[in-house]
C-alpha cells in the first residue's frame, strides 16, 4: 500500500481558534506542503517558488488507493478540499493524532512525541509558535525579506512529516482497527456536516437578553445612583458606604451577602440577574 504522510502550513486572515476550521480554510491558502510517500525522502512545495500547484500531490491525494496520513487529518483534508479542489473520501485517511489517543497518548504533536520518546532528530520543532505568528498570521510578513526565518520555516513543516511518521512508525505495531476507523470517519463526517442552526432565533435570545440586562442596570442605577453599575469600582463605594462589608463583588460573594436582609439586598439581587 502507498502511504502518505502530509503536512501544510497555511495562512489566513482569520484566527482559527476564534472561528473555526471552515470558516478559516475558505479564506486559507497553502504556503507550505511536505509530504513523504512511503518512507522515502520529504518532498516539498513552496508558494514563494512560483512553481504553481504540485502535480504529483495533487495526484497521489487523488488516488483512493492512496493511504493519506496526517497528524489532526480534518485540517489537511480541509484545506486539500478548498485550496486544492480534491476531496478524498474520510475512509481514505488516517489521523495521527487519533491513532495516538486511541492508545492512550494525549495532546499536541510535541507531546506525543515526547511520551513516545522520540530522539531529538524525530521531534517536532520548537520554534513553530514564533514562525507560524511571523508568516502565517496578519500581517505576514515577506519570506523575501526574512530568508533565515522562512527557511526555518520550512525546516518545521518538513519536521513535521518527520514527527508524524515516527509517530506512525512507533505505532505500527498496534493498528487500528476498523471499528476504530469506522468510528474516526463516522466522526468526522458528523463534525463537517455541523447542526442545524436557527439563527435568526440565537439573534433574537441574544437581543432578549441585551435588553433584560440593560433593564436591571436601570434598576440598580435608580435604587443606588451610580452612573455606571458595571463598573466594580462605583458599585463597591456605593455598598460600602450602605455598610456592605466585603472588598469584592465576586459571584459567591455576593450570593453570601444578598442572603441577609439589607439596606442594599435587592441592589444585589439584581447584580446577581
Amino acid at each position: 500500500m502507498t502511504i502518505l504522510a502530509l503536512d501544510y502550513e497555511t495562512r489566513s486572515p482569520l484566527d482559527i481558534q476564534q472561528v473555526g476550521l471552515k470558516p478559516y480554510a475558505a479564506k486559507a491558502e497553502i504556503t507550505l506542503a511536505a509530504w513523504q510517500v512511503s518512507g522515502g525522502p520529504i518532498q516539498q512545495w513552496d508558494l514563494f517558488e512560483g512553481t504553481g500547484p504540485n502535480t504529483e500531490l495533487n495526484e497521489l491525494l487523488r488516488d483512493p488507493l492512496v493511504e493519506k496520513r496526517a497528524f489532526n487529518a480534518p485540517f489537511e483534508i480541509e484545506i486539500s478540499r478548498v485550496c486544492s479542489g480534491i476531496e478524498p473520501a474520510p475512509s481514505e485517511w488516517v489521523c495521527t493524532m487519533a491513532w495516538a489517543y486511541a492508545r492512550a497518548f494525549k495532546g499536541k504533536m510535541a507531546d506525543v512525541s515526547r511520551q513516545i520518546g522520540l530522539p531529538d532528530d524525530k521531534q517536532k520543532r520548537a520554534d513553530g509558535t514564533r514562525l507560524i505568528t511571523k508568516f502565517c498570521a496578519p500581517p505576514y510578513a515577506d519570506p523575501m525579506k526574512h530568508p533565515d526565518d522562512w527557511e526555518r520555516s520550512r525546516d518545521y513543516n518538513r519536521q513535521d512529516v518527520v514527527a508524524e511518521s515516527a509517530i506512525a512508525d512507533y505505532l505500527a505495531p498496534f493498528p487500528l482497527t476498523p471499528e476504530e476507523r469506522d468510528t474516526w470517519a463516522w466522526d468526522y463526517q458528523v463534525n463537517n456536516r455541523g447542526i442545524p442552526i436557527d439563527l435568526e432565533a440565537c439573534h433574537q435570545a441574544i437581543d432578549l437578553a441585551e435588553r433584560e440586562t440593560e433593564h436591571l442596570l436601570d434598576q440598580i442605577r435608580s435604587l443606588t445612583g451610580v452612573a455606571n453599575p458595571n463598573s466594580r469600582d462605583q458599585l463597591l463605594a456605593w455598598l460600602r458606604a450602605q455598610g456592605y462589608p466585603y472588598d469584592d463583588l465576586q459571584k459567591a460573594t455576593v450570593e453570601r451577602a444578598a442572603r441577609d436582609p439589607s439596606p442594599y439586598q435587592r441592589v444585589l439581587e439584581l447584580r446577581l440577574m
